[in-house]
């Protein structure tokens, strides 16, 4: 991976190149942004599923809007103390990459489905096992994964439901 320091001192200070500012570009970033601000935006005591939530909401509205609001999307976050932190984290990543981002643009249907594929969510057990979930299941998860405990075991288990394998 690599580092965006390197990369902005690559493209800005040395070859002083700036990138088309296309909808292409802005979704991007905008997406890149969304899944940053999960991971490490988001203030307080939020678990993982939180993360995920918020992000997979972010990148649900960029795949189902033709044109991006920025007033919208922060509604869409629901949460007011979710929207201030959102609002802080942009001014700063867009401070932080020297490019801003912008609060209207055409949305990238490509950009906006790149995005949404690169949202996953491992779940890794004790016992070796890793759970890989996509993006689509995400919006699902709550209605196809249950939890429980098995007295005789003593052990914990996730049922997953599905109709067929693929």
């Amino acid at each position: 991976m690599i580092n965006l320091e390197i990369l902005i001192f690559w493209n800005k200070d040395f070859v002083n190149a700036l990138p088309i500012r296309d909808d292409d570009y802005l979704t991007k970033r905008f997406g890149e942004l969304c899944v940053n601000f999960a991971k490490r935006g988001i203030q307080g005591d939020a678990d993982d599923k939180k993360r995920i939530k918020v992000a997979n909401t972010a990148l649900n509205y960029l795949n189902e809007h033709d044109d991006f609001k920025i007033s919208e999307f922060e509604s869409s976050l629901e949460e007011p103390e979710i929207i201030d932190q959102f609002t802080t984290y942009k001014s700063q990543y867009e401070e932080d990459s020297g490019h801003r981002i912008g609060d209207q643009f055409k949305v990238s249907k490509k950009e906006a489905g790149k995005a949404k594929q690169k949202l996953k969510e491992i779940i890794k057990l004790d016992t070796g096992v890793q759970i890989s979930l996509s993006s689509e299941f995400l919006d699902r998860s709550q209605e196809l994964l249950e939890y429980g405990y098995d007295e005789q075991k003593k052990m914990k288990y996730i049922k997953i439901l599905f109709n067929e394998e693929s």
